[in-house]
């Protein structure tokens, strides 16, 4: 929960910050939804890189990997090697 947490609080900031903190869940289709586009995808997949420190291949910014806050945390988790987190 905590990188969805942080993930949401990222995109209510950086991506769509007039919305309300409620107004994304874990499951919400970010791609589906219109939060996400190729700019702001490339905007997430550089903070996913700065925070969590692991690399993202332009290959990975997929819908399995990217398309709620939980497939981004999952995504987070199998990269740093924590994928029982």
């Amino acid at each position: 929960m905590e990188f969805e947490n942080n993930l949401r609080s990222f995109i209510l900031k950086e991506i769509l910050p007039n919305a309300d903190l409620n107004s994304i869940s874990d499951d919400t289709d970010l791609l589906e939804s219109g939060i996400l586009d190729s700019f702001s995808i490339l905007k997430l997949a550089s903070h996913i890189e700065d925070v969590y420190k692991i690399e993202v291949g332009l290959d990975e910014l997929v819908p399995e990997n990217i398309g709620s806050l939980k497939k981004v945390a999952a995504f987070i988790n199998r990269k740093a090697g924590n994928e029982n987190v």
